[in-house]
């Protein structure tokens, strides 16, 4: 489980947005002028820190305001709506070998860094060996033995044991940084790298807490790309951002409108759009070493109560589709490693069902009409961020629908800060948690299940948050990690849904989505349901791959 950047915004048609005058939200922002590249005006966050864009620092302005991969470029794209969507890009071709101990990546000719020096492979060596120098930059967790480069355009890297699931950190997540300026940085994890010299699509220009600005870099590797001249990324404040939607002053953000008003959005310009992609799994995480959540049958009984039809209408402003599989598998994204055995299972709303299963577990309700066994009843404190409204919609109507079947829950709303530390040393009850996503369902399954991440309560969890310990689990986690094959790894997949079907570790309840609202006016080529290339989102790592496909409007 990982906590997902999210935007919410109130409703903007009243209150803040007349506040400011009707104009605000009456005023198209006029298109780029004929024969030109456009600007793109992008959303960022509240505000940035100060002036450092050292990608590695998760502190920095670049990756505050999501840019990262603008300048410093990854060796391969993913497209992570797709299982196995991958895209060449500093490295044309990538190959396992030795049991997926040896990984050969061939280099794309003709790519310069942006202050006109050829990018080698000498360059993608000295990245990877900084890393493994300095953990404070290794923030993706690559682990490797050696890395060398045979010839100019060839990088072979070692591994200890099997290191097929590194992958998409190694080729996708890790930024390629120049050797020719890195290595005169005595100490790389405060270096604030002032001029950014990278071989992405756009150049450093000037930067501001509040306003990052990029510009068109010239020596880019695609003939003919960017078409977009500069990109300004604004900090701004959940309401100003809505005003500046609703007016047109943006035209790409990540956010939704909390009221229904993306409805709005769109019917107010025909240049308005937006699309939701989902890419993890949002679930009800129970506390495995909290009684009752400790008993299967009650963690069967919770998921069973629940209509997560009406969680997704009502919690979720119909956003978020229910999720349907007990696999918990992000569908129809990963159709393929769907367990045939499990290909007409799905979820059901039985309340009938969900007393059955308490009863049988030896719970009789009490005079109060909830369940209890020995005296005590079964009484939970469901805990979540108070900033995130769509969870606390969705968890008040969680606490409902189980009111009806004999389970008492109370919704707690903390601040994000203190509801990390709850949840990561187990001081909860319930809790909502996002899927960490990647190329894979593995990494999913991985954050929610594997043990020797988690630990007693009262220590850090990285992942399985809810504690679950299980030895014949983490064998099928140890296989897929150690498979040397695409059909043992589909093996231990088949595996792992299993568990997830039969223990109810956790409770998947709808899909966390990339919001993404963008205007045409500008610009076209965005993706959309029709044609997904990449997350639509601003935010994510592919937003390299939009701004590439992006064309000036006729």
């Amino acid at each position: 489980m990982k906590i997902r950047r999210r935007r919410t915004i109130a409703c903007l048609v009243t209150g803040v947005a007349l506040a400011l005058g009707a104009a605000a939200c009456t005023e198209e922002a006029p298109p780029a002028k004929a024969g030109s590249l456009p600007t793109l005006e992008i959303t960022g966050t509240g505000g940035g820190p100060a002036a450092n864009f050292n990608p590695f620092l998760p502190t920095s302005a670049l990756n505050a305001y999501s840019a990262v991969n603008m300048i410093y470029e990854p060796l391969v794209q993913f497209n992570i709506l797709k299982e196995g969507g991958t895209y060449p890009w500093l490295s044309t071709a990538w190959t396992w070998s030795d049991g997926d101990k040896t990984l050969t990546f061939k280099l794309r000719d003709g790519v310069k860094w942006s202050d006109g020096q050829a990018f080698t492979s000498a360059d993608v060596v000295f990245t990877f060996e900084l890393i493994k120098k300095y953990a404070a930059l290794n923030v993706n967790g690559v682990d490797f033995q050696t890395v060398s480069a045979p010839d100019d355009k060839t990088v072979v890297m070692t591994f200890k044991t099997p290191a097929f699931t590194q992958l998409y950190a190694i080729a996708g997540l890790t930024p390629i940084v120049s050797k020719h300026e890195w290595s005169a940085v005595p100490d790389p994890t405060k270096f604030l790298d002032p001029n950014p010299i990278g071989t992405g699509p756009f150049v450093y220009k000037s930067y501001n807490p509040q306003l990052l600005v990029l510009t068109k870099n010239d020596k880019f590797w695609q003939p003919g790309k960017p078409e977009v001249q500069q990109l300004n990324y604004h900090g701004l404040s959940f309401e100003t951002a809505g005003i500046q939607l609703l007016s047109g002053e943006l035209d790409w953000a990540d956010y939704f409108f909390t009221t229904g008003s993306n409805k709005e959005f769109v019917n107010k310009n025909k240049d308005n759009h937006f699309w939701y992609p989902p890419t993890g799994v949002v679930s009800l995480v129970p506390n495995n070493t909290v009684w009752p959540l400790s008993e299967l049958p009650v963690r069967q009984a919770i998921s069973a109560a629940l209509d997560r039809q009406q969680i997704c209408d009502l919690g979720q402003y119909t956003f978020n589709p229910p999720v349907k599989t007990p696999t918990g598998l992000l569908l129809p994204n990963y159709d393929s490693a769907l367990d045939p055995k499990y290909k007409d299972l799905q979820i059901v709303e039985d309340k009938a069902k969900a007393k059955q299963l308490l009863e049988g577990a030896g719970f009789t309700l009490n005079k109060s009409g909830i369940y209890e066994k020995g005296g005590k009843p079964i009484s939970l404190t469901l805990t979540v961020p108070s900033g995130y409204k769509d969870w606390m919609n969705s968890s008040g109507i969680i606490a409902q629908q189980l009111k009806t079947v004999g389970i008492s829950v109370t919704v707690k709303g903390v601040s994000g800060d203190d509801w990390s530390q709850r949840v990561a040393q187990g001081h909860y009850d319930l809790t909502l948690g996002s899927s960490n996503t990647g190329a894979s369902p593995f990494v999913a399954y991985q954050g929610w299940l594997d043990n020797s991440q988690s630990g007693p309560v009262g220590s850090n969890a990285t992942t399985n948050v809810e504690r679950f310990n299980d030895p014949a689990t983490q064998k099928l986690l140890t296989d897929y990690q150690s498979a040397g094959t695409d059909d043992a790894r589909l093996t231990a997949l088949h595996g792992l849904q299993g568990v997830m079907v039969e223990k109810t570790p956790i409770i998947p309840l709808v899909y966390s989505v990339d919001w993404a609202m963008y205007r045409s006016a500008k610009v076209t080529g965005w993706p959309t349901a029709e044609d997904p290339y990449a997350p639509a989102a601003p935010y994510t790592p592919g937003a390299e791959i939009v701004v590439l496909r992006l064309k000036p409007a006729a």
